[in-house]
């Protein structure tokens, strides 16, 4: 019997040996399954298929590769490189609730024609062969629906590639310079592919058609990040990874890597031959723009002619007005080498030409006229930068008043009702960004040395001219900062207003959750009222005594608190009367016996001692010798016995023997996990952001349970191995980075891979880990820790009563869960006797 994933939902598929092709249980779909029998080639085959669901076709599709040099002839290898080659993706319909491809990598060319389907084919037996016909046709037609929409697309110059959103749902930085690239190129009148502007219309739509259009028409693509994992991002690297397949078959196609606050050396290995920019360079957009320019523009224009050689100084006369309507014609013709040189023979001539002078700045700048020139000093700032102001200050008055009427110990903390009072009372204000950009705006034009000289010089219309474009100017940087400055008021009004509206809501809301919160007291009450009078053994009673503490104040609770300690009292005096009772008829009998039994009883003392010390050797010595053997010839699924721990409670008899199942063999080495939960303990000691690298559950396993529960000699068979930081497969939190340990929890991930079913996970607790608080169900299963994140990082993942994995988690300090280590054991060789 093997164990796959399905390719279509991802629900287990137990397959028996011989058969090519199966249905889901799960979603109902028919499909293939691969033929080999390897342990270790089925196991790639469910990470590859794992990756291509989490749409890392890249990745999936290297392991597929590895299947295929290791088993060519295996026609699910080639059929799953089809996937990852169209980004094939399937999804419920709502309406027939089947399994529909979805194409996230389209092509011009048909599966039909593609190569690696041809080989599926070629291998295939005849029922997979009819279901990859089928589903290539499926997705041939995906392809036709997408290629018709590309056809009505314009075609772009320019494609920015960036992330969009943090792993907290916030904007990054990457948005806000792609944000002025679009602009800045928009204005200079590039048609530009900014997925935050350009799909902003397409909501409720599929996105590929018109990436695929951008993808296949820009001549430039720029890849900006701010963090190596940016790039990486899945559907970031969806797009310049395909670009670069576009630009193998294109030479004229450019990609430009843009990074910034990071080595340029943790750019991807893909962009190592690629000339990237620093996006923390002062001009770098306008770097970019030019470079852009350069590579489109010299596309569409036809070669030049070689530049004419300047005339000769003959040429150069005394005719100052010729010189300057010379130099005036060859700024409209954009000879801008020319012109300066035109420019500066009238300054030869005459030192004090304004026009000359402004003749030599539009040459320089490249401009052809003052109208030009302006406006660029007019576009310059134009583009504003945001920052963050809070409009009006939280009500913590009125919020402390409402936390501290409407808080129920253990039931509604007032941090709870606290944090339903959380608003953003901020705004987005760019009215310092305007301040500071008149000021340099002002600066620059102050300390350009040309226009300073022109304006001096300037007489007449000619200065009447500047002086008004100069006006104009400055009346435009002052707009700009009334605008902002209107704009905050507006601003701040609608966010003070909205925030009155807010806490009135939560007022509310608050109400309900007290009204809330009182039932279940009142509940939880009466049901401590009745376990009070069905209580009869002295636990029962001490419990009772805890939970009427944590409701001290509510109606009796004090009174049946005192109650429960009088009944504990009373336990303890009638079973001290029967103890005094019993040693009492005892000390008679020995008194009795003595004289005749000191001779049995001095020989009974040796044997005892000689019974003892055998149980000890053979406990210490010849058991953990014959478990190790039986650990050796064990199987996948079952039970060997490895270490001792405190299980039953009974700290008087002694550690019990471990009980492990067999997860996996390779490389001389098994995987175990504990049969039962051997203890209770927080994933961390305190209420934290942490990972597997930095929770206390790490540093007790590794150090209190390691040395407590194995011996010298079985604590050098533990292997101390790589643990890698898995992440959630439903959400982005921060998983940490890889550790090395000898005594560790299973991942989702490996839970996943590891268990076959959802009833081989269950679990049920020692009486040990019991006493320490583990939650068990009705059937006695209890929850189980796993390392991986929860979906946030004050979370971590378990596995529920049913077996099945809990992606959201629990709260890290929460008591409730119980604990399975898993250890590798290296089964090189048997411990010896001391």
């Amino acid at each position: 019997m093997s164990t796959f994933r399905c390719k279509m939902c991802g629900g287990s598929l137990e397959i028996p040996e011989g058969v090519s092709s199966c249905t889901c249980d799960y979603c109902g779909t028919k499909q293939t399954i691969p033929t080999v029998k390897d342990e270790n080639i089925q196991g790639l085959f469910n990470r590859a298929n794992v990756l291509r669901m989490k749409s890392e076709f890249d990745k999936a599709s290297d392991i597929y590769e590895k299947i295929v040099q290791n088993s060519p002839e295996e026609a699910e290898a080639y059929w799953g490189l089809i996937l990852c080659k169209y980004g094939i993706e399937y999804v419920e319909d709502p309406k027939t609730f089947k399994r529909i491809p979805t194409c996230h990598r389209v092509s011009y060319d048909p599966v039909s024609a593609d190569e690696d389907y041809k080989n599926a084919l070629l291998y295939a037996d005849a029922i997979q062969r009819d279901i990859y016909e089928s589903q290539a046709k499926e997705i041939d037609e995906v392809q036709r629906g997408i290629l018709q929409l590309v056809q009505k697309e314009d075609p772009y110059d320019i494609f920015i590639c960036y992330k969009e959103t943090d792993e907290n749902g916030k904007r990054t930085q990457d948005s806000v310079i792609a944000n002025d690239i679009y602009y800045q190129l928009t204005h200079e009148g590039f048609k530009v592919f900014f997925s935050a502007i350009t799909l902003e219309d397409k909501l409720g739509s599929e996105y590929e058609p018109y990436i695929f259009s951008a993808l296949n028409t820009a001549k430039v693509m720029l890849a900006l990040g701010t963090r190596p994992e940016y790039f990486n991002a899945v559907w970031v690297k969806n797009e310049w990874s395909r670009f670069l397949k576009i630009m193998k078959k294109d030479r004229s196609r450019l990609l430009i890597p843009c990074y910034r606050d990071m080595d340029p050396y943790e750019l991807p290995e893909e962009f190592a031959h690629l000339q990237a920019q620093d996006m923390s360079k002062i001009g770098f957009i306008n770097d970019i723009v030019r470079g852009i320019k350069k590579v489109i523009v010299s596309d569409q224009l036809q070669p030049q002619a070689r530049e004419e050689t300047i005339p000769a100084a003959a040429v150069y006369t005394s005719n100052v007005n010729a010189l300057l309507k010379r130099g005036q014609m060859a700024l409209e013709d954009k000879e801008w080498k020319k012109a300066d040189d035109f420019y500066e023979e009238v300054l030869n001539q005459n030192a004090e030409c304004a026009e000359a002078f402004i003749g030599k700045l539009l040459s320089q700048k490249r401009f052809s006229n003052e109208a030009e020139l302006f406006q660029h000093y007019e576009n310059l700032y134009s583009e504003p930068q945001y920052e963050k102001i809070e409009a009006c200050p939280a009500d913590t008055e009125h919020i402390q008043s409402i936390a501290n009427q409407y808080r129920i110990e253990g039931y509604l903390e007032a941090a709870e009702i606290t944090r339903q009072y959380i608003f953003d009372r901020t705004y987005k204000s760019k009215r310092s960004c305007r301040d500071k950009q008149k000021e340099k705006q002002l600066a620059e034009i102050s300390s350009e040395r040309l226009l300073t000289r022109a304006i001096q010089y300037a007489t007449g219309a000619e200065k009447s001219r500047l002086e008004k474009r100069s006006e104009k100017l400055r009346q435009t940087l002052d707009d700009r900062i009334e605008e902002a400055r209107q704009e905050d008021v507006i601003n701040s009004y609608r966010i003070k207003e909205t925030y009155q509206k807010f806490l009135a809501e939560t007022d509310q809301k608050v109400r309900e959750l007290h009204k809330k919160a009182s039932e279940k007291r009142e509940e939880d009450y009466q049901n401590l009222i009745k376990r009070f009078s069905d209580a009869s053994v002295e636990q029962e009673y001490r419990q009772l005594e805890k939970d009427f503490l944590q409701m001290r104040g509510y109606k009796d609770s004090e009174p049946f608190e005192e109650k429960c300690r009088q009944e504990i009292d009373r336990i303890k005096q009638a079973e001290f009367e029967e103890q005094k009772r019993k040693e009492l008829a005892i000390q008679k009998e020995i008194e009795r016996k003595e004289k005749r039994n000191i001779k049995i009883a001095g020989i009974a003392a040796i044997v005892t001692a000689i019974a003892i010390g055998l149980f000890l050797y053979y406990k210490n010595v010849i058991i953990p010798k014959q478990n190790f053997e039986k650990l050796q010839s064990a199987s996948v699924g079952d039970t060997v016995i490895f270490g001792v721990y405190e299980q039953d409670n009974n700290t008087g008899n002694g550690k019990e023997n471990i009980e492990w199942i067999v997860l996996a063999k390779e490389n001389g080495k098994v995987l175990l996990i504990s049969k039962y939960a051997l203890d209770c303990q927080p994933y961390n000691s305190t209420n934290e952001e942490v990972t597997w690298e930095t929770s206390s559950m790490r540093t007790w396993l590794n150090e209190s349970f390691f040395k407590d529960a194995f011996q010298a000699a079985d604590q050098k068979h533990i292997s101390s191995l790589l643990v890698t930081a898995d992440p959630n497969p439903e959400y982005t939190t921060n998983p940490g980075n890889d550790t090395t340990d000898q005594v560790f929890l299973l991942s989702i991930d490996e839970v996943n891979s590891y268990f076959n079913s959802l009833k081989a996970r269950i679990c049920t607790a020692t009486a040990y880990a019991k006493a320490k608080g583990v939650f068990t169900s009705k059937a006695d299963a209890c929850l189980w820790w796993l390392r991986s994140p929860g979906y946030v990082s004050k979370n971590a993942a378990i596995v529920n009563e049913g077996g099945s994995a809990r992606y959201g988690g629990l709260g890290v300090e929460n008591k409730s869960s119980g604990i399975r280590p898993a250890i590798w054991i290296d089964l090189g060789s048997n411990p010896s006797n001391p």
